[in-house]
């Protein structure tokens, strides 16, 4: 078998285990020369939601908001969503994107459009990093009225001098 670099042991465990095959992905990196904690996690959400449990951390809203992250990076759009849900009243920003950012790259569009519209409505302001995945949701399905609002609040937040957020509007827009 031809020598593998840590990059392609990272690739193919990735695809493992995002095709759900945990089996493979489990036995993948038990081969691997040079494991490291950031490819085990990133590869296995669930052990590091475990690790969290176990040792209750699952309580800290910073640790939550990475496993949402970590779940829609992982394309566990249902598992981020449903931690989502029960953090209830502890959402902050950062959460709030995490999961926009979640929908909007695993194709929910509308997910992502209604994650922002409900940020708004418990009074949570976006960010240079919230409005990026909302426009580019807006942009996928042509919501072009939603995203004139979102529009209006980038200008109300000053946000228009913002090269990732220009650059994005002008992607929607076009």
């Amino acid at each position: 078998m031809p020598e593998r670099d840590d990059f392609t042991w990272n690739i193919m465990i990735a695809g493992y285990a995002n095709s759900r095959k945990i089996t493979n992905a489990h036995k993948l990196f038990d081969e691997t020369p040079m494991k490291s904690s950031i490819t085990w996690s990133s590869q296995f959400p669930d052990t590091v939601h475990g690790y969290a449990i176990k040792t209750q951390f699952d309580a800290n809203v910073f640790v939550m908001t990475g496993l949402v992250g970590m779940y829609a990076q992982c394309r566990w759009v249902d598992e981020a969503k449903y931690l989502f849900k029960m953090m209830s009243h502890d959402k902050n920003h950062v959460t709030w994107t995490a999961m926009i950012t979640g929908y909007s790259r695993n194709q929910d569009q509308l997910g992502a459009i209604e994650c922002f519209r409900d940020m708004r409505v418990e009074g949570i302001e976006a960010n240079q990093y919230t409005f990026p995945s909302v426009l580019a949701a807006c942009g996928e399905i042509m919501a072009f009225w939603f995203a004139v609002q979102v529009h209006g609040c980038i200008v109300k937040g000053g946000f228009v001098a913002n090269v990732f957020v220009e650059s994005v509007l002008v992607e929607m827009y076009a």
